[in-house]
């Protein structure tokens, strides 16, 4: 399916002489090249590299708040579903949004991505999905980051990569809200490290994109069938989801009930992959939410388990120690004491009486 991606590499990691006269200004300066003066440059910046172009029109629709508007039709070509394009390095993050879907990914070393006033940094293997009518910018400011934007159509996105979802799943139900709703504004972080196939696939879009040879829309949409496809097989636990779907869909008390269903198994890595949340920002959002960390949620809930099945069942503290996952009820003992106050036998002792 691939052949030897090496030079495609090679050619992306090459200063262009829009990203020269970036980089020069940059060094210079110790900032950012204004959109005012490159539009001196507009046609050569044009000719090489259409997004960087856009970004240099000032008669593009502008407003405070949300930056530039950027048309679906303006870059993506009529014909096209699906435009790979260089995010050229030390260009200046001007605030836009766009009418399109933006697949944002970092090939390698790192960026800065914002969305909605929030700062990310993102690092090799991080892929962003943007949504239409999202405000964001994007800052490369290192000689060896390379960073590859992805603008497909809303229309191509949603038969493509809805496609692939089950349909009673967290996932496909906020996928859904992004394609179908301009209500909430939010994003997709997938953290995909050095996978080989994603790094390959991406390549090949670009050089098929970039050749633009018989059949190539075809060929476009098949590429990003297997890149969304590889996404979602390998990396679906990797998702990062914006905190404000953490509140609207009322994740804690679902996930409350999913550890207190799987008590005897339920780790942050199985309520991660269930709920789609990466680890360490399942946690983080738990502690803020509850004040609590997944540990202490857990042990909260085997204690008031333990409780409620001492005073009900006839159960020996063996077996309720394997109820609720302890492999030793010698521990399981010494964890109710300090959260209790006393040993399981004696509550129930004290309780029945």
């Amino acid at each position: 399916m691939y052949h030897d991606l090496k030079g495609v590499y090679d050619a992306l990691m090459r200063y262009t002489s829009p990203e020269e006269l970036l980089r020069n200004y940059y060094r210079k300066h110790k900032d950012y090249c204004p959109p005012e003066e490159l539009w001196v440059y507009r046609e050569q910046l044009l000719k090489d590299n259409l997004l960087l172009a856009g970004l240099t029109d000032s008669a593009l629709p502008m407003s405070e708040i949300d930056g530039l508007r950027l048309s679906e039709n303006r870059y993506i070509q009529s014909g096209e579903d699906i435009a790979v394009l260089k995010h050229q390095r030390y260009l200046f993050p001007l605030v836009h949004q766009h009418s399109f879907f933006e697949l944002l990914y970092v090939l390698q070393g790192s960026c800065t991505n914002t969305i909605d006033d929030k700062t990310q940094r993102l690092y090799e293997g991080s892929m962003c999905i943007i949504p239409p009518s999202v405000s964001h910018s994007i800052a490369v400011n290192e000689d060896d980051s390379l960073v590859l934007n992805f603008l497909v159509r809303a229309s191509t996105f949603n038969q493509s990569f809805t496609a692939l979802l089950d349909s009673n799943d967290i996932l496909s139900t906020f996928l859904s809200e992004i394609v179908y709703s301009n209500k909430y504004r939010k994003y997709l972080l997938f953290h995909t490290g050095d996978s080989c196939i994603l790094k390959q696939t991406a390549l090949a879009m670009f050089e098929t994109y970039q050749h633009k040879g018989h059949y190539y829309n075809r060929i476009m949409n098949g590429y990003f069938m297997v890149l969304m496809g590889a996404l979602l097989q390998a990396h679906e636990d990797t998702i990062e989801y914006p905190e404000r779907y953490f509140e609207k869909y009322n994740i804690v008390p679902k996930l409350l009930n999913y550890i207190e269903s799987h008590i005897d198994s339920a780790t942050l890595e199985t309520c991660a992959k269930r709920f789609h949340f990466n680890q360490r920002h399942l946690g983080r959002l738990l502690k803020k939410e509850t004040g609590f960390t997944f540990p202490q949620l857990v042990t909260n809930i085997r204690v008031n388990i333990a409780k409620e099945m001492l005073l009900q069942h006839p159960i020996s503290l063996d077996e309720l120690a394997a109820k609720l996952g302890y492999n030793d009820s010698s521990y399981f003992i010494r964890v109710f004491k300090k959260e209790v106050g006393c040993t399981p036998s004696d509550y129930r002792k004290t309780s029945t009486e």
